[in-house]
């Protein structure tokens, strides 16, 4: 037969060394801390109203307990009026009062007086079987309402000071609500509705032992200052009630000495793997509490190096403008050059070719002098190119050059640039082909003359460093919403190191440079900047000795 007295007072002497415990570890962390006093106090009138219950309700039937009855229904009321100020002041956090402390005290502190000199909370005591049970007043309901609504405002005081609260203080509040609805949760079972339901308060010590997890977890929260979750407070609450289950097993219900000896073994190895598992979160915790204080320590080299930063960054900063000042007027020194050069080049190359072509009438060169004149006349024609490009850059590096977006046939642009680009071949023996869309006609809005400047620059380079024997594709398709233009050739190649770099300014590959050596290493460049300003994409894919693959992809 199970002994409920040898239980209850199991778990009675347990419960007051726990408390006792509790008490001195939050006295001994600061003994003049004003939070620490008032945790002590309300945690006094705790352990009186469970120990007040525990002595009422033993065999011993007497009359005197109806008064220690009545004063523990008194020690909740001092207990919410500490409590009350100190959920007020812990966790730190600026909370208007819901209600005003001299109202809040002024309800309890009538309760109070109800429950030690009127019969309106208790009205009687009677003897039964498993000891003192209770009749109740007629103001129990009410003390129960009042009971409710305090629990609710001491939970709203913590949900408004959880909305601004630092982290830490964040998981003390999740402690203080936890133990909170731990204890509402049992109290509002075994002490309301139970002995609504069956008029005995036969189990209410269950409910009155659920306020101690409270006390242990708002003490937690007191005296350490790193703070795990809920989730591992489970941890150490689920090894501490199995081990005191084992325990009590072992006490209560004697068995044979072998069955004795098993469960022994099992309590011992139990606390042996739940120590290491304690010990392992300690050690994390340890852990935790060290890098927080290297944090600390770090935080002020932090502040110093932030403040370098910030010297850097205005170093920086201002050499950026300098270099961005530069840069313009170097912009400018190269647009104003190239249009001054692009005169006298122009005149020169029409000298040059009426030279040649007898315009001015024929001159008898002999075939040094008209190889060098030919000579002369391609090299001006380099210059007047590299200058184009140079105007090119600047215009199309300038935010203020506008763009004419037209919804048009691209097929025929491409066309054009393929027809054009074919009076480029002069002697090189290179077929370039087009390749039309299956549905023929593809409409996109785009710069005719802009797009066209940056797929003729992508087919003049193609051209230029494809050998004799070889070939060029440019073929367009539609592809979801987008188009898809592809110019392939089968020329030099790109090194794989050089492709990342080949849409930069003035880049040029090795290779390159010693395949056409009069170029600008614009055209690329230009072409990629144009191309984005469609909100397209250009790639690139190249083998040394096998061509080069461009994809050029515009949103349709």
């Amino acid at each position: 037969m199970i002994d409920f007295i040898l239980i209850d007072k199991f778990f009675f002497f347990l419960i007051n060394i726990t408390a006792f415990l509790v008490v001195f570890w939050v006295y001994s962390s600061d003994p003049k801390g004003k939070i620490n006093r008032l945790f002590i106090l309300f945690t006094f009138f705790i352990l009186l109203y469970i120990d007040l219950g525990f002595i009422a309700s033993v065999q011993f039937f007497d009359g005197s307990y109806l008064s220690l009855l009545r004063l523990r229904f008194g020690a909740v009321s001092i207990f919410f009026i500490i409590g009350y100020k100190f959920f007020l002041l812990f966790p730190k956090g600026n909370v208007k009062p819901p209600i005003s402390e001299k109202v809040w005290n002024f309800v309890w502190f009538g309760l109070l007086l109800v429950s030690i000199l009127t019969p309106l909370m208790i009205k009687e005591i009677k003897p039964a079987d498993w000891g003192t049970d209770v009749v109740f007043g007629e103001a129990m309901l009410i003390y129960y309402v009042i009971t409710s609504i305090t629990i609710v405002v001491l939970l709203y005081i913590l949900f408004k000071k959880y909305l601004t609260s630092i982290k830490e203080d964040k998981i003390k509040i999740q402690y203080y609500v936890f133990g909170i609805l731990f204890a509402a949760i049992f109290n509002l079972i075994f002490n309301i509705i139970l002995p609504i339901i069956y008029g005995s308060m036969k189990y209410h010590q269950v409910g009155d032992y659920s306020w101690i997890p409270f006390i242990i977890l708002v003490a937690i929260s007191i005296v350490k200052s790193n703070l795990f979750g809920i989730k591992m407070i489970l941890v150490y609450a689920l090894v501490s009630v199995i081990s005191i289950l084992l325990l009590l097993d072992i006490i209560v219900f004697p068995n044979e000495l072998f069955v004795r000896v098993l469960k022994i073994s099992t309590l011992l190895t139990f606390v042996y793997f739940g120590r290491s598992l304690i010990r392992s979160v300690l050690k994390e915790i340890k852990l935790k509490e060290q890098l927080q204080d290297l944090n600390l320590h770090l935080q002020d080299k932090v502040d110093e190096q932030t403040k370098e930063i910030k010297v850097a960054y205005e170093v920086e900063k201002t050499a950026r403008l300098k270099l961005e000042d530069l840069n313009k007027v170097k912009d400018e020194f190269i647009t104003t050059a190239a249009h001054q050069l692009r005169t006298p080049l122009s005149a020169t190359r029409w000298a040059l070719k009426s030279l040649l072509d007898g315009t001015l009438g024929k001159i008898p060169f002999n075939d040094t002098q008209k190889d060098l004149l030919e000579k002369t006349y391609t090299s001006n024609n380099n210059l007047i190119n590299i200058v184009g490009d140079l105007l090119d850059t600047s215009s199309i590096d300038s935010k203020a050059v506008l763009y004419n977006f037209q919804e048009q046939d691209i097929s025929l642009l491409l066309k054009e640039v393929v027809s054009a680009s074919i009076f480029q071949l002069k002697d090189k023996k290179i077929k370039i082909n087009y390749h039309e869309p299956e549905d023929y006609k593809i409409f996109l809005k785009f710069d005719q003359d802009k797009l066209s400047m940056a797929f003729q620059n992508i087919v003049s380079n193609a051209i230029d460093y494809t050998p004799d024997g070889g070939s060029i594709d440019v073929t367009l398709k539609k592809e979801e919403n987008q188009v898809i233009i592809e110019i392939k050739d089968t020329g030099i190649g790109i090194p794989e190191e050089a492709q990342a770099h080949i849409f930069e300014k003035f880049y040029r590959g090795d290779n390159a440079k010693k395949t056409e050596t009069d170029r600008s290493g614009l055209g690329l460049y230009i072409s990629k900047q144009i191309i984005e300003r469609h909100g397209g994409t250009i790639t690139v894919e190249s083998e040394v000795g096998k061509g080069t693959r461009m994809v050029v992809s515009i949103p349709s």
